[in-house]
């Protein structure tokens, strides 16, 4: 609704064909641009584009606007009455949030790792990857929030999965931490235990999808004490003399810790 009275003075008052262009222009950019950031505003600048399209050949008056309240009005009331009368809990979505949280996850952490294994990453890459595990994590706990609405015969291990998406959440901004740390990241060679390390994650998450799945856990976590001390042994190598170096590796250490823990939240938590 309220897009539709944001618009409605634009079609009325502006009768300047290119000036209406190039308001469309800024509208459709604006809907692109928040389609995967924020639903609300997504929706808002779409309804607005919508109007101002539909009105470019009809006379200028309240009548489009008005259609298109009311046929808000009316969607929204009809998703009221069949939600009441056909009601679907959320306990059925969260298993598919909860894999797409996961999905979304490693992807991000894999396109971060990448980048610190010495493949070129863009920020454009990198900003996609972070917003969609972001929507991800987003989506989820959203989903669980409205779970706890719900009457308790038909919800589902309530606190297992806020906890497991909670550690989420974490794992999602550890690995964000670690991205805005790519400028200081100038090693002198590769960094051993750190591929081994980064197919640990991997299969940590290939199990907990798995897990997921299946709703059977019988997988364990794998040993991250020898890549991480692979790293840790490099790290004691360095020349005193490479201060640069060596605050940017015990960093990056600090927050491979980090990571793990959140994995072992993860995979205690997952129902």
């Amino acid at each position: 609704i309220l897009g539709v009275i944001l618009a409605t003075p634009i079609v009325l008052q502006i009768q300047d064909l290119n000036l209406l262009i190039i308001i469309l222009i800024i509208l459709a950019a604006l809907t692109v641009a928040f389609r995967f950031v924020n639903y609300a505003f997504f929706m808002l600048f779409l309804t607005m584009l919508i109007v101002v399209i539909l009105d470019l050949d009809v006379a200028k008056d309240w009548q489009l606007a008005g259609t298109r309240v009311f046929h808000t009005v009316l969607g929204g009331a009809l998703v009221v009455i069949s939600y009441y009368l056909w009601p679907i809990w959320q306990k059925r979505s969260l298993p598919r949030r909860i894999g797409i949280l996961l999905e979304k996850s490693i992807s991000y952490f894999q396109t971060v790792a990448a980048a610190y294994q010495g493949q070129a990453q863009s920020a454009k890459i990198l900003d996609l990857s972070r917003r969609q595990a972001e929507l991800a994590s987003d989506n989820a706990l959203a989903t669980v929030q409205r779970m706890r609405q719900e009457p308790k015969r038909f919800q589902g291990n309530v606190v297992g999965t806020t906890e497991l998406i909670l550690n989420g959440v974490s794992f999602i901004n550890g690995v964000t931490t670690l991205r805005q740390h790519l400028q200081q990241f100038q090693p002198s060679q590769t960094l051993p235990g750190l591929d081994e390390f980064i197919e640990q994650v991997t299969k940590t998450f290939e199990n907990l999808q798995q897990i997921q799945q299946t709703g059977i856990n019988s997988l364990s976590m794998p040993n991250f004490t020898q890549s991480l001390h692979r790293l840790t042994d490099y790290l004691e190598t360095i020349p005193e003399a490479q201060t640069e170096e060596i605050r940017s590796l015990t960093f990056i250490l600090a927050e491979l810790h980090q990571l793990t823990d959140k994995l072992k939240g993860m995979f205690a938590a997952i129902p």
